[in-house]
């Protein structure tokens, strides 16, 4: 996943069900929002898109510690992901 920083603030994820076919979640599984959920349990305040991408805008002032946060909060929170589609 790229790293937001002074040359790449704003960082998007798209979430797939299969990333070699391009496959998409079934929208109804909203896994988008799900992510987004366990995100801001984990910290972290991200919005969704269309496919169930999730964006990251952090302010311009972020420093390092504070990117280093954010990952791992993301991190987490497609791990907790990871978890939940496995289950369905």
């Amino acid at each position: 996943m790229p790293q937001p920083g002074p040359e790449n603030v704003n960082t998007s994820v798209e979430l797939v069900r299969d990333m070699q076919a391009r496959a998409n979640f079934d929208p109804a599984l909203k896994i988008g929002p799900w992510v987004i959920n366990k995100a801001a349990e984990h910290g972290l305040i991200v919005r969704a898109l269309a496919n169930d991408t999730i964006d990251f805008g952090p302010p311009l002032i972020i420093n390092e510690g504070q990117i280093d946060d954010m990952s791992d909060s993301v991190a987490r929170a497609l791990d907790d992901a990871l978890v939940h589609v496995s289950a369905l």
